[in-house]
């Protein structure tokens, strides 16, 4: 049976441009994501239903729950969070970045926030990628170390991937429930 991670990303602040949602794994608040605006997709939806009110790069993501895992995305060329399998949206993933410009469905991470703004991101996405990793590796010294790699980025991509690989865990799983 998986160990299973559950992240809680509640949706709490809605503009005609954005979302903005916090997000906590257990009692313990995390951070806050920004995402495009909401169009009240729900994961339950036809995916024809999903379509015809997604307006392309101005849409967040259905709610429901999703699984996410790390991987090499070939957009940024370094390792990050991917949330898997959200209907009618591709290649959605966590990562840094302040507003609406920084994101074409993904999740941005944040510290603190004014109007469609997010401010705090790298230290609010280390802090996460920190947690996801150490849940996955199971080895708070491996996540650390990985965490730092990540933070040169393109020239730590290799050894962040052979490290990570090598390190996972069998059987452990995170999910991301994104609620109202």
């Amino acid at each position: 049976m998986a160990n299973v991670l559950t992240i809680t990303h509640k949706r709490r602040t809605f503009t005609d441009k954005s979302t903005i949602s916090d997000v906590s794994i257990g009692a313990e608040k995390i951070c806050i994501f920004l995402e495009d605006k909401d169009r009240a997709l729900k994961d339950t939806m036809a995916i024809t239903e999903v379509e015809k009110l997604k307006v392309y790069g101005e849409t967040c993501i259905p709610y429901g729950v999703y699984e996410v895992a790390i991987t090499l995305s070939a957009a940024f060329g370094i390792w990050l969070p991917l949330v898997l399998d959200t209907k009618g949206f591709k290649g959605i993933r966590i990562h840094k970045g302040n507003d609406k410009s920084d994101t074409l469905g993904c999740l941005l991470t944040g510290t603190k926030e004014t109007k469609d703004y997010v401010s705090g991101s790298t230290a609010a996405f280390e802090k996460l990628l920190y947690i996801l990793l150490n849940h996955l590796t199971m080895d708070s010294a491996i996540a650390q170390k990985l965490v730092t790699i990540h933070k040169n980025g393109k020239v730590g991509t290799k050894e962040f991937g052979e490290l990570f690989t090598k390190s996972k865990v069998i059987g452990q799983k995170i999910i991301i429930d994104i609620i109202k």
